[in-house]
């Protein structure tokens, strides 16, 4: 038997506590769905792997498209050797959604409108390190209510008037 409109709301409510959002895996860690349209649009070739070792953790090395002058999505960062594995460059995709994108003649609807989501949920062991960094460069995490999704979006609002010498200072 179906569940009552009480006991579905009861339940959404309860999926919505425990932080259960609609793209992200059950324990959340990135969106798969919008990474992987960035990743097409702006691919980061294989060719392009650094040929050297890098200098250290987290080095990352960016990648321009010669033709279209855009930076890919991804980029390639150097893990360092262990006892076990020698070091290695990886693909490693960013932690939100671009603002380029929205400007972005390929790009499909969703993924414009998708402009400054956080790909990682809070669920990610590395999603506080991303709003962290955001802060230090400008950015405010905020919760998007409509979508069940955080963005990053710009602290302050960049002034944008003429200069008015008869205005005081503050």
């Amino acid at each position: 038997m179906p569940d009552s409109f009480t006991d579905a709301v009861e339940r959404a409510l309860e999926e919505a506590r425990q932080g259960i959002k609609k793209g992200y895996a059950p324990k959340g860690l990135y969106d798969r769905r919008l990474s992987s349209e960035l990743a097409k649009l702006d691919p980061l070739p294989d060719e392009s792997r650094p040929q050297r070792d890098g200098e250290n953790a987290g080095e990352t090395v960016f990648y321009k498209d010669p033709k279209t002058g855009r930076e890919a999505f991804k980029a390639w960062v150097w893990y360092p050797p262990t006892n076990k594995d020698k070091g290695t460059w990886r693909k490693h995709g960013s932690s939100r959604v671009p603002e380029y994108v929205k400007d972005h003649p390929d790009a499909s609807p969703l993924l414009k409108e998708s402009v400054g989501v956080i790909l990682k949920s809070p669920d990610h062991p590395t999603f506080w390190k991303e709003a962290k960094h955001g802060r230090k460069a400008g950015y405010k995490l905020e919760w998007d209510k409509e979508r069940g999704e955080y963005r990053s979006a710009p602290s302050r609002l960049p002034y944008r008037g003429p200069l008015r010498p008869d205005q005081p200072k503050r």
